[in-house]
């Protein structure tokens, strides 16, 4: 079969309606259309992993060395559950990606380490890495195919709370807080766009984002089993936010701020509002 060879310009067009779709995506996403989640990992993986007779677009176009913006928050030892891309909105009861959202600096990464960075972790030597996630949400329930059977390691985090996070809003019952992969694909083509396109901003409305009342029961990695920690502990690792873990009857650990904050004080959600205008209101009726 004759085939016709693109020109650099036309393949220079592909991207750039690569990084276009992403945006309409994304755009999509977060005015609720949620299955664009699945277009943003097809978009991504056509651009970083191809298929054999079409090599990853920013390889063709010339961008393989082109640094990504890497936003991942750091790791906090104190928690056992790791999503690096999102925050937990506690008045949707989902995992939010915090976008823009101030919680410290944005650093340019090689494309090899971006892809192989763990940025979900639930503890127990079940990670995804962001590779994994396209290849995942692209290839067995996305716009490439779609699998009857998905990787169990998947599945544990998309289907069954494998962060093992929950919410309550009343004291008593407890919400499952999910779709941690959505929120993670969404962060990534953040950090696409803006690796590619100067000047790209995007605020997040996180709705109750990083403080309580969240429960988690702490894992030991080795063990898989619950470890113990002190009654009360402050966390200061989440980038100048400080959490109060404190320990509930049943074993379990509640998130919250610590001490008093001052009403004109930066809230400890790290939004960039003063505490009057975020969380105070909700802290109150926690009490």
């Amino acid at each position: 079969m004759t085939k016709y060879q693109q020109t650099p310009e036309e393949i220079a067009g592909h991207f750039r309606d690569s990084i276009e779709i992403l945006k309409d995506a994304a755009d999509g996403f977060d005015n609720g259309k949620l299955h664009q989640s699945k277009t943003m990992a097809q978009v991504m993986r056509v651009l970083f992993r191809g298929q054999p007779d079409a090599p990853p677009l920013v390889r063709q176009a010339g961008f393989e060395t082109h640094l990504l913006i890497d936003t991942a928050m750091p790791r906090d030892e104190l928690l056992p559950n790791y999503h690096a891309l999102a925050a937990v909105g506690t008045n949707s009861g989902t995992h939010e990606a915090f976008l823009d959202w101030p919680h410290g600096p944005s650093v340019p990464i090689s494309q090899t380490d971006w892809l192989n960075a763990v940025v979900l972790d639930d503890g127990t030597g079940n990670r995804l890495t962001r590779m994994d996630l396209i290849n995942r949400v692209s290839n067995k329930e996305g716009l490439g195919h779609v699998s009857p059977e998905i990787p169990a390691s998947y599945a544990a985090f998309s289907r069954k709370n494998a962060l093992g996070v929950t919410i309550s809003r009343d004291g008593e019952s407890r919400i499952d807080v999910s779709s941690p992969e959505r929120a993670a694909i969404r962060q990534m083509a953040h950090e696409v766009i803006k690796s590619f396109e100067l000047g790209y901003t995007r605020k997040a409305k996180i709705s109750g984002a990083a403080i309580g009342p969240i429960f988690f029961t702490p894992i030991d990695k080795v063990t898989n089993h619950p470890v113990t920690m002190p009654e009360q502990v402050i966390s200061e690792n989440l980038k100048g936010s400080k959490l109060v873990f404190t320990k509930m009857p049943n074993g379990e650990y509640r998130i919250s701020a610590p001490g008093k904050i001052g009403r004109n004080e930066p809230c400890p959600c790290l939004s960039g509002k003063k505490f009057k205008n975020c969380h105070l209101a909700q802290l109150q009726t926690q009490h």
